[in-house]
């Protein structure tokens, strides 16, 4: 989906630590003129794992990836928007663990007025 990309892509995450093929294909978005934002939260519940978060998002910051920190208490959001067409939000973080060995779950949803709001 993230290849997909032709306008935009919206990420919220309160951990964001996704494998190379992922911060690659983000970078190769906001390099061909995608506009890449990401929400992460400004304040950690772990310490450990807020230090990777901000290490990973400052490594897209050269590609054009713009990176916003929430400071309105702990971001929880986990959330995708892809081109205002694709939504998705769920349980999953934006990590290994979440992706490959928790059971998470994720509503897909392919509707233009509800991935707008």
């Amino acid at each position: 989906m993230i290849s997909s990309a032709k306008k935009s892509i919206y990420i919220q995450s309160p951990y964001f630590i996704p494998d190379q093929a992922f911060l690659d294909s983000i970078k190769i978005a906001a390099l061909g003129g995608v506009d890449v934002n990401i929400m992460i939260p400004n304040k950690p519940d772990h310490p450990f794992v807020f230090w990777a978060t901000l290490k990973n998002a400052a490594s897209l910051l050269d590609a054009g990836v713009k990176v916003f920190h929430y400071d309105n208490g702990f971001l929880h959001s986990k959330t995708l928007v892809i081109d205002d067409e694709i939504a998705s939000v769920g349980t999953a973080n934006m990590d290994h663990r979440s992706f490959t060995l928790n059971f998470e779950v994720n509503a897909f949803i392919y509707d233009q007025q509800i991935a707008k709001n």
